[in-house]
């Protein structure tokens, strides 16, 4: 999809929309996942004109920061009294 010059007034000054294709690749899915998250209102905000769509830089970092994972923090087992 071709983002129009239309599109790219809509974004703040300085700020160039990132296609559908952009967004998939910096957040690590596929163009088809983000376009079904989209649809069902899970994936991150997007502007929609027609058939063009494009985002926002912020609002894909947001969407990425928002699914961060903390890892497990492994837990020391208690020490064994019973044997002092």
């Amino acid at each position: 999809m071709e983002v129009t010059m239309r599109t790219k007034r809509m974004f703040p000054p300085g700020e160039r929309p990132m296609k559908t294709w952009e967004a998939a690749h910096r957040l690590g899915v596929s163009e088809s996942f983000l376009n079904k998250a989209r649809a069902a209102g899970a994936g991150p905000a997007a502007y929609v004109f027609g058939r063009c769509v494009a985002y926002r830089v912020a609002d894909v970092e947001a969407y990425a920061a928002a699914h961060r994972v903390e890892p497990a923090v492994a837990v020391a087992p208690a020490s064994d009294e019973r044997g002092a």
